[in-house]
């Protein structure tokens, strides 16, 4: 660890409601960091049980720990937002970086001089997590884990990869989070209950998409994630699912809409130098997806079976549509983070260049695989649609991918074979 890195100062940022089961091993994971200076602020959100004990003897023990009571239990947004105007009056000047974590999780040892080291030598890069280990304790969680079971979770580690990757799950583990303070305006920082059980969710949206912020994620895993019948996923699972389609549903239409405007203007272009019947042919503007066929892109696999042939249709077309105009927002965006006075030295336009073309090199391989996946299932409900997506989709895609769908289509031949169908769907 060198010198300099000694000399930052971070703040974790710990809510906590009724946490007297696991805050202990919590507040212990961060106690033992191997990073130094490090400051823990918890806000206890007016729990009933032996929250506030527990942490009144971490105080006294720790004097890197201090706490905030709310009276009453007034919900992780308040919590969060209390704890960062807390951060922002007390400690405007002397913080570079604020992490989270939540009170049933644990750190590794070495995440913070994980997290901090990364974000010095890529100051461009305002919101940082990593991949984590979730686990289960006590208790098997939802039918899917065991007690004592855990497993790697890994996520995007490419900032575009993770921006293409928000309007299909949440790619930034929150609780494993650290925001790199001085890139980041005060007005930035706050939550929103809009979409309740969803606030993180909906802050990574408002900073990637409406403020061009950078995120990326650390490959090795800094965090286990425990996984339990009181999280907010488990107890508010049907609210959080709905939410995170409301607030993903709106971001995909916005680069839509901000790509048929730029098409627009083009449009206005071409009419001052061409005939109108000439300009119809470059009328490219693509509709907005209505929330039943987002609907179901979220949830393919589960509802693939009830679907139509249109549904399957409008699924491949609108994965295409998302494609353009995330393409297009893409290269606006990071056009916009390469004139940042901040990062103008040669050498971090080459690495912010390098950043993006493999990005978009993993976003267009990750668009194909998903017009395969729908593909694939349309063949499971109609033969004869499946096959005439497939004519559409090995357009755009490269042979491998088309030998990928074949394997996982073995059944479809077999079906090609069995009804004498042409030749010409295949080839």
């Amino acid at each position: 660890m060198t010198q300099e890195t000694k000399q930052e100062k971070v703040i974790v940022l710990v809510p906590a409601w009724n946490s007297e089961n696991y805050l202990e091993e919590s507040l212990t994971s961060l106690v033992r960091q191997t990073y130094k200076p490090l400051e823990v602020l918890v806000v206890n959100d007016g729990s009933t049980d032996k929250t506030k004990e527990i942490l009144e003897t971490y105080k006294k023990q720790h004097n890197n720990i201090s706490c905030i009571d709310i009276e009453n239990n007034k919900g992780i947004v308040k919590a969060l937002n209390t704890g960062i105007d807390h951060i922002i009056k007390e400690h405007k000047e002397d913080i570079l970086y604020v992490a989270r974590m939540d009170s049933d999780d644990i750190c590794n040892d070495d995440r913070i001089i994980e997290q901090v080291t990364f974000l010095k030598s890529h100051p461009y890069v305002q919101i940082l997590s990593s991949n984590v280990i979730v686990f289960s304790t006590n208790e098997p969680y939802i039918h899917t884990m065991k007690s004592g079971e855990q497993k790697r979770i890994e996520y995007p580690s490419n900032p575009i990869a993770i921006d293409w990757s928000m309007f299909f799950y949440c790619p930034l583990n929150h609780p494993c989070v650290m925001f790199n303070w001085k890139q980041l305006s005060l007005d930035m920082c706050h939550y929103d209950d809009k979409y309740s059980g969803c606030e993180d969710y909906y802050l990574w949206f408002r900073l990637l998409f409406d403020y061009n912020c950078i995120a990326m994620n650390l490959k090795q895993p800094l965090l286990r994630l425990r996984k339990h019948s009181s999280n907010v996923s488990t107890v508010k699972s049907s609210q959080q699912r709905h939410n995170a389609l409301q607030v993903s549903f709106f971001y995909a239409n916005q680069i839509i809409s901000q790509f048929n405007k730029r098409n627009d203007q083009i449009n206005d272009d071409q009419k001052n130098e061409q005939h109108t019947s000439d300009i119809n042919k470059n009328d490219n503007n693509i509709s907005v997806c209505n929330k039943e066929i987002w609907t179901l892109l979220r949830a393919l696999t589960t509802r693939a079976n009830k679907m139509t042939s249109k549904q399957f249709q409008q699924c491949f077309d609108f994965i295409d549509i998302l494609y353009q105009s995330f393409q297009y927002f893409s290269q606006q965006k990071w056009n916009k983070v390469k004139e940042n006075k901040l990062f103008l030295e040669k050498e971090m336009q080459t690495e912010l260049d390098g950043h993006f073309h493999e990005g978009m090199s993993w976003v267009t391989r990750d668009m194909h695989a998903r017009l395969g996946e729908i593909v694939t299932l349309c063949m499971q409900t109609n033969i004869i649609d499946g096959f005439a997506l497939l004519s559409r989709w090995k357009q755009k895609n490269p042979p491998s991918e088309l030998l990928r769908l074949f394997i996982l289509s073995e059944f479809a031949f077999k079906l090609l074979i069995q009804k004498n169908l042409p030749n010409n769907l295949l080839f």
